[in-house]
């Protein structure tokens, strides 16, 4: 008999081959497979009484050990132990740099990656595109810089500068989005026009 390789990360809620293809009878045929589980988790064992069968994994932390049995055809038997460790479900993190923004020249601006998903999250947020800027707080979920003014900016009247955001979780796992900030020098201004100067009048008088 044997029960295959021990699997030692075996995710919580997946579907776990049992694998006893590679018994064998140096002088005969196996005739019947038989797997058990040797731990008491109560899992079910779909074609137990078959070479390759399977289970659902349970809560993580579970350690299960199974026992194949095959017999030959001469009625001799014999038996394999196994061992499935289950560990938890990984939740890669999924990051959020919040939307895009159109602002005035010398705004303050805040770009918002608190919305991202994950555990044990950490920040870096970078500058891909536009008139480069200054970012405070590139390291946290909220940094802020200062737009650049029309005399700055590359095209008078409107720059897109775009910002990419990349969080790692504690399991080293990164996800990155990125987000655009216009910046348009038509943003908050309209005051109106000046009004008009008073005409002067001289008026002639003859006696």
């Amino acid at each position: 008999a044997d029960a295959g390789p021990d699997q030692p990360n075996v995710t919580e809620g997946d579907t776990v081959t049992l694998d006893g293809t590679g018994s064998s009878d140096a002088d005969g045929t196996i005739t019947a497979y038989l797997w058990e589980e040797v731990t008491a988790s109560g899992v079910t064992i779909t074609n137990a009484n078959t070479a390759t069968a399977s289970f659902t994994a349970p809560a993580a932390g579970a350690v299960l050990t199974f026992k194949l049995t095959v017999t030959d055809d001469d009625g001799q038997t014999d038996s394999d132990n196994m061992e499935v460790t289950v560990t938890a479900a990984s939740i890669s993190p999924v990051a959020d740099a919040g939307p895009d923004q159109t602002v005035a020249p010398r705004a303050t601006v805040t770009l918002d990656g608190s919305a991202s998903t994950g555990t044990g999250l950490t920040y870096a947020w970078s500058q891909t595109a536009g008139t480069v800027v200054q970012l405070a707080g590139s390291d946290t979920a909220t940094p802020t810089f200062t737009a650049p003014t029309a005399a700055e900016i590359s095209a008078a009247v409107l720059d897109t500068l775009t910002f990419q955001l990349t969080v790692t979780d504690n399991a080293n796992i990164t996800s990155t989005a990125t987000t655009n900030v216009a910046v348009d020098d038509s943003v908050g201004s309209g005051g109106g026009g000046g009004g008009g100067g008073g005409g002067g009048c001289f008026i002639n008088s003859m006696f």
